[in-house]
């Protein structure tokens, strides 16, 4: 088993930082080989090659009706969080890992959250978590 020095990973790191910089333009907070890029996920994380992330934490717009959130019907908010989930995954090397934190409460008179089995349900039928 090949194992990449902290050197290398560095590196390897930097040079990937340097082609996101090319590639999405100039992150919102740029820091300690960490970035972050303001705008609609789908389109930036398109712009990405494949198997290049490591680790993606989540916390998406739970559809429940708070004052940020575009509210959308139970279909349309299913069909969004399944293509940016697969986006996710298209990006995701074959060691990482994606953490998502989902919303389980309800604004009252508002919204109500969806339940996590009819989140998982409705989405995972379509991508496949195996490689």
């Amino acid at each position: 088993m090949l194992v990449k020095s902290d050197t290398d990973k560095l590196q390897s790191c930097q040079a990937f930082l340097g082609s996101a910089l090319r590639t999405l333009g100039e992150p919102h907070i740029d820091c300690a080989n960490v970035r972050i890029y303001g705008g609609d996920c789908l389109s930036l994380m398109k712009k990405l090659p494949s198997g290049v992330v490591s680790l993606t934490i989540t916390s998406p717009p739970y559809n429940i009706g708070k004052p940020y959130e575009k509210q959308l019907n139970l279909k349309d908010y299913l069909d969004w969080c399944e293509a940016w989930i697969q986006e996710v995954f298209r990006l995701t090397s074959s060691s990482g890992a994606f953490w998502l934190n989902l919303g389980y409460f309800e604004v009252p008179g508002r919204a109500r959250h969806c339940r996590f089995h009819t989140f998982y349900g409705t989405v995972s039928h379509s991508i496949s978590f195996r490689r």
